[in-house]
């Protein structure tokens, strides 16, 4: 990577302090969860590890938002849109890990003696309508990060090409493909979101197979998540 881009990519990064915080937070109700449960049922064999559990995923998801971060250094001639592009794809990495880490603290938390149901009590529903929710925070972490990056950019004077405009409207929140022009079902992973495939929504079969994920890994916890709630 050439210097001048080093420079401008760490410039531009400064400020994700106040992200990093959603794993912060993530530990502190982890904290708060145990001290409620242990004033509750002291000694509660299963609260521990249920805490302990939380706190181990907080800690790998933020190692693992520190090492995605990093992977994949931006080209040695990119524009300065796609350094703020591509910032704004970091900052969504850390937010949606950050935040999914909360809500993974959150839902543990409610398993159980911790949430204050008491011990008899199962606690499926959350942990099941909890999974609809990761699914809408990664999203949504990823479509205000690309909003963030255009303001950036937009406040240091710095403007997409025509080309670089027309790439970006084929990326929903910067992480999902729709392009009908483009026959291929599956296309790479956009430059800086890591190696790998995705789907493209603009072809028939992407859309079907878009349609049975959100059945399958939203629709279908969220109906048994209910059931078990009124049960």
């Amino acid at each position: 990577m050439g210097k001048t881009t080093t420079a401008s990519a760490r410039n531009i990064s400064h400020g994700r302090g106040p992200v990093w915080l959603t794993f912060v937070a993530a530990l502190a109700a982890t904290a708060g969860f145990f001290a409620y449960g242990w004033s509750l049922y002291p000694g509660l064999p299963d609260m521990s590890f249920t805490q302990f559990l939380a706190a181990g995923m907080t800690v790998f998801l933020a190692g693992l938002a520190a090492v995605s971060v990093r992977a994949f250094p931006p080209r040695p001639e990119a524009t300065a849109w796609e350094l703020h592009r591509r910032e704004g794809m970091a900052r969504g990495t850390i937010a949606a890990l950050g935040l999914t880490s909360l809500a993974l603290a959150v839902t543990l938390g409610l398993q159980g003696p911790q949430g204050g149901t008491g011990p008899d009590r199962p606690t499926a529903p959350p942990a099941l309508l909890s999974i609809p929710l990761f699914l809408l925070v990664v999203i949504g972490s990823y479509a205000v990060a690309a909003r963030w990056a255009a303001r950036a950019a937009a406040r240091a004077g710095v403007a997409p090409t025509a080309q670089e405009a027309a790439a970006d409207r084929l990326w929903i929140s910067g992480i999902i493909y729709n392009n009908p022009e483009d026959a291929r079902l599956l296309v790479p992973r956009r430059e800086g979101a890591g190696y790998g495939l995705t789907i493209n929504l603009g072809n028939r079969a992407g859309r079907i197979g878009a349609i049975c994920f959100v059945a399958l890994v939203v629709l279908v916890p969220l109906a048994l998540g209910v059931l078990a709630w009124q049960s």
